[in-house]
């Protein structure tokens, strides 16, 4: 093989080689957390809400079994309900994200319950939250303060 050859070889496979890496770094793992935020509050508040949409664009089937927040004493995901006209607010303990769906927290239906605010939450600040998976994985997410 000319030495022409063998270059252009290795620069093939080089090139290849890279191509094959980032389609890999492209494929999602794991549920992806978009468009979350948190409704701001008057201070002494107790309880904000939390918004946002899961994408799972992954093959696999996800279960959210815990969500917490070093900004919040406690965090829980609830269900939106109107039995016989009354609103009713119903934990989620577990939520499924299953393969190649969406799912939404938006006002009136699901939402996250952030509980007892550590310190005040400005407009235009930032808030952790942390998403624990049943496969072992979390999803850290930053979750924007809004009106």
């Amino acid at each position: 093989m000319s030495s022409f050859a063998t270059i252009t070889n290795k620069r093939l496979t080089g090139f290849f080689f890279s191509l094959l890496l980032s389609a890999n770094s492209w494929a999602q793992t794991q549920p992806e957390l978009v468009d979350a935020w948190i409704t701001a509050a008057p201070p002494g508040s107790r309880n904000l809400a939390g918004y946002f949409i899961f994408e799972n664009k992954t093959t696999n089937n996800f279960k959210i079994i815990k969500v917490k927040s070093p900004a919040f004493e406690k965090v829980e995901m609830h269900q939106v309900s109107f039995p016989n006209g009354m609103m009713r607010m119903t934990e989620i303990e577990e939520l499924a994200l299953p393969a190649g769906q969406t799912v939404a927290f938006e006002t009136g239906t699901r939402h996250l319950m952030l509980i007892g605010p550590k310190h005040a939450l400005p407009i235009g600040s930032k808030v952790k939250v942390d998403f624990s998976l049943n496969n072992g994985e979390i999803i850290n997410a930053q979750l924007d303060v809004r009106r």
